[in-house]
């Protein structure tokens, strides 16, 4: 009788959809990403889920750990906290 085994990579993606909270969609959403009304930077938010996104940045430029990305079609704010950053991306979770 033999036993399957994941492997590394299988083990890895199970790890992290465990750690976002669920199947992350792609998508390229044109946004912003502000502090009440003041507009910090253009992004892209490249994937979501039920819990975060992936937010493609164009600049390096400081950003505060809690703050709102705003789609540019909806208008509709989301507050969002950064949990990494790094070659010009952002992971965020959603803040309720």
């Amino acid at each position: 009788m033999s036993i399957g085994v994941a492997t590394k990579s299988e083990f890895d993606e199970d790890l992290a959809l465990e750690r976002r909270g669920g199947v992350r969609k792609d998508c390229a959403i044109e946004a912003k990403i502000q502090v009440g009304s003041m507009e910090l930077s253009n992004c892209i938010i490249k994937n979501i889920s039920k819990s975060g996104a992936l937010i493609a940045l164009p600049t390096e430029e400081i950003l505060p750990s809690i703050c709102e990305i705003v789609d540019i079609k909806t208008k509709e704010p989301v507050t969002v906290q950064q949990v990494w950053r790094r070659d010009g991306e952002m992971g965020v979770c959603f803040v309720r």
